[in-house]
């Protein structure tokens, strides 16, 4: 893809502003703030997005001061000569972007179609050189140098390469070849002491040799003699499972089961056939033999007394549910009358001078009672009372007998008129009140409008049990003259009942006879006659005699298909073991081989049991030699010192072959196109350096190369500006070696500002030689030297 067109909406100080880009080395010039990395950016924005609103990233926007739309147009050529167009302009997220192929919109999927897939981290660490890249190299360590050289060959393998260093850097505090100080060399180191220490304890006594050597003498013993327990438990166990299968195995073997070839067998269908015709001459047999029964003479005198009393009959059982419903009813109302007698005298009882007669006072009578007669002077009299008093206490000894007495005066003339008012002689209140006070009369009006209530309902109740009293009179009256056997102590509903289920059946059963004519008896006649005829086809066809004989060949086919299943059953349960069991004759002979077994095992079971209780001997008496808590310490902590060795050696292996398996994937990634990359970078190296380097090689994790004097350096070891020249032949190697899959412009910002005049003169020609494959956009504030471009635009 060549840029033909750069059209600018509004980006920073760019408002509607057009450049056309004609050759594949454009130069633009400009002084500082002319807008030279701005117009840069708006080619990387409108390829990869605007930069976002939030966070850090909002000071990389390029929001236009003087322009109201925000974003523009890039045009590119492709080898076929296509119009390409891109167009980005504001919009959610990295902006609304349009594609167009000869003014033919296309969808968004196809901007990978121009950049071929990258992102645009990985445009600027390809295509984009500036002053920021190549002062960054400046600033690195050996370590970091060599890691931005190494990532050139495959994008996004920076990450990976510094990981791999950082899991080398961490593997190296865990342990070093030479090192000393590092935690699993000094643990190898404390380990090696602690087996001196421990040698030196075992060989202070030679005791612990021999029982060492028969321990391990017993120790190989034991192994063996339990490997043999174990095959012939094994056996055991076969053998003990063949005795639990013995009895069906038996049963197999005494199982006969018949060719069924030369047996005819009787169908389901044909069965259930045979079934139905017995059944229904059964059930015509039956017919038959009840239209010849005859009722007795007791049965013939119930209906002829139920036909002289059909009408009350008739009624009653008509009347029935009503009837049931009376009794009901009036059982009942003689329970609540019984309640509303509990209720009242629990009332009389709780209040000992309420009395039955007594009546609820109106409302008249009531305020009468609650009037207060003189209500002034009682106060009056009251207050006389006490002040009468106070002066009685205060005054002289003449005084105090005159008020005195006026205190006595005054304090009775107020008892007797307050217990006057309490008394019921007043002509307003019924005298069956006499002798109560007020406030008990005035407590006694709730009770007595309860006893109101109650006698009220017991009025109502009575009236509707007499009512329905005289209703069942006239049933009993009619039951008495209709059922037999009437019984008035019983209920009448419950007799009528027990009469009709017992004559209803005896009139149907007589019914029944009656229509039992003799077309009836020759129609069942001719019905039997059928049945038989089928049946005895069925008989015919299976060479049976009669229905016993059938029955018992359907039996015994029914017990072969039994035997058949149980066989098959029996032939899973014993599966495999069927060869075994055949081989013998017996169960006894089979019990005799598992006895035998079974001693055997028991037998070595013991002697391994006792090999077992002398190792442990063996393991205390060693035990013993060495119970010095020193030696055991020492023991504690060699095994706690191998299980820290472990551990480290662990994590240190993990963080080598993580760190190596980086590498093997970068280099098996990049194997293609490396070797290309390095042949390309090799000439460009040879130029930039004026020819004193000859060769870039590449080992596992570094890049060596060669100066003309044959002399060999990794890249670390180089200057600086070599360093930089190492790098810039390997980035413009590596676009060139993958512009099979994205070819886009290489963006140049000034980056070689701080080269002298002679590295400046020598990149300026190989960047016209590379244009010649991949075009070039060079934006520079230096003013070009006549002739210098073949195509310059000033801003």
């Amino acid at each position: 893809m060549r840029l033909d067109k750069v059209k600018i909406y509004g980006f920073g100080k760019w408002s509607d502003k057009e450049f056309d880009i004609n050759h594949d080395y454009q130069v633009i010039f400009g002084p500082n703030e002319s807008g030279k990395t701005t117009f840069l950016n708006f080619i990387k924005s409108v390829l990869f997005g605007f930069a976002s609103s939030r966070g850090l990233s909002k000071y990389e926007q390029y929001l236009p001061k003087n322009s109201s739309e925000y974003g523009g147009e890039l045009q590119f050529l492709d080898d076929d000569n296509n119009v390409w167009t891109v167009k980005r302009v504001a919009g959610k997220a990295d902006g609304d972007l349009t594609i167009f192929k000869n003014d033919q919109e296309q969808p968004e999927s196809m901007i990978d179609h121009i950049t071929g897939g990258f992102d645009k981290s990985d445009f600027e660490s390809s295509y984009v050189f500036d002053d920021n890249n190549i002062i960054k190299l400046y600033n690195l360590s050996e370590e970091q140098l060599e890691i931005e050289i190494m990532s050139i060959g495959t994008v996004g393998s920076k990450e990976w390469l510094e990981t791999s260093k950082n899991l080398e850097d961490d593997a190296g505090e865990i342990y070093k070849p030479r090192g000393k100080k590092q935690v699993l060399a000094n643990l190898l180191v404390q380990r090696e002491e602690l087996q001196q220490q421990k040698s030196q304890f075992e060989n202070q006594q030679s005791e612990y040799q021999r029982l060492n050597n028969d321990l391990v003498k017993q120790q190989a013993n034991y192994n063996q003699q339990k490997k043999e327990l174990e095959n012939l438990e094994k056996n055991l166990n076969q053998e003990e499972q063949l005795v639990k299968k013995w009895p069906q195995f038996e049963e197999y073997s005494n199982l006969k089961i018949q060719n069924q070839d030369n047996i005819k067998i009787i169908p389901d269908d044909t069965w259930e056939n045979f079934i139905q015709i017995t059944q229904e001459q059964k059930s015509l047999d039956n017919l038959n033999q009840n239209e010849s029964l005859k009722l007795s003479d007791v049965d013939n005198e119930k209906i002829s007394y139920y036909n002289s009393q059909k009408e009350n009959i008739d009624l009653l059982s008509e009347n029935l549910d009503s009837i049931r419903q009376q009794e009901y009813n009036l059982q009942n109302i003689s329970n609540q009358l019984e309640d509303n007698k509990k209720q009242k005298q629990s009332i009389l009882d709780s209040n000992p001078k309420l009395i039955e007669s007594m009546k609820p006072l109106s409302k008249s009578e009531m305020d009468d009672l609650l009037k207060t007669d003189n209500q002034n002077n009682q106060w009056i009299i009251l207050a006389v009372a006490a002040i009468a008093l106070l002066l009685t206490i205060f005054t002289g000894s003449m005084l105090r007998i005159i008020f005195g007495l006026a205190f006595l005066v005054s304090a009775g003339y107020f008892g007797y008129d307050f217990y006057k008012k309490q008394q019921t002689n007043s002509s307003h209140v019924d005298q069956s009140y006499t002798g109560l006070s007020n406030q008990e009369i005035i407590s006694m009006q709730g009770y007595l409008n309860q006893l109101s209530q109650l006698n009220a309902k017991n009025s109502e109740l009575i009236a509707q049990y007499k009512v329905i009293e005289t209703n069942l009179s006239e049933w009993r009256n009619l039951v008495g003259r209709t059922v037999p056997n009437y019984d008035s102590n019983q209920s009448i509903a419950n007799q009528i009942g027990s009469y009709l289920d017992e004559i209803i059946p005896l009139i149907d059963r007589a019914e029944l006879i009656k229509k039992n004519s003799e077309s009836n008896r020759i129609e069942l006649e001719q019905k039997l006659t059928d049945l038989n005829n089928k049946l005895t086809a069925i008989l015919n066809d299976y060479d049976c005699k009669d229905s016993d004989e059938f029955t018992l060949k359907h039996q015994k086919q029914l017990e072969l298909t039994k035997d058949i299943a149980r066989y098959k059953s029996l032939s899973e349960f014993i599966g495999s073991d069927l060869e075994k069991l055949q081989k013998y004759s017996s169960i006894e002979e089979l019990s005799q081989k598992y006895n035998s077994l079974k001693d055997d095992y028991e037998e070595l079971s013991s002697s391994v049991n006792m090999l077992n209780q002398e190792i442990g001997g063996l393991k205390n008496q060693i035990d013993n030699i060495f119970d010095d808590r020193e030696y055991q310490l020492v023991e504690n902590q060699l095994k706690q010192i191998e299980e820290d060795i472990i551990s480290n050696y662990d994590e240190w292996l993990s963080m080598i072959l993580a760190s190596e398996w980086i590498h093997g994937t970068l280099n098996e990634a990049s194997e293609n196109r490396f070797p290309k990359m390095l042949g390309k970078s090799r000439q460009y190296f040879n130029i930039l350096t004026n020819g004193n380097y000859t060769d870039i090689k590449l080992d596992n994790k570094n890049i060596k190369v060669t100066r003309k004097d044959k002399t060999i350096f990794n890249a670390h070891e180089l200057s600086r500006a070599t360093t930089i020249q190492l790098y810039l032949s390997l980035r413009l190697a590596f676009i060139l070696e993958i512009s099979d899959i994205v070819k886009l412009p290489i963006l140049i910002d000034d980056a070689f500002v701080d080269f002298d005049l002679g590295r400046k003169e020598v990149i300026s020609s190989l960047i016209k030689e590379i244009s010649k494959d991949n075009q070039v956009i060079y934006v520079t504030a230096n003013q070009p030297i006549d002739g210098e471009y073949d195509n310059i635009i000033k801003l």
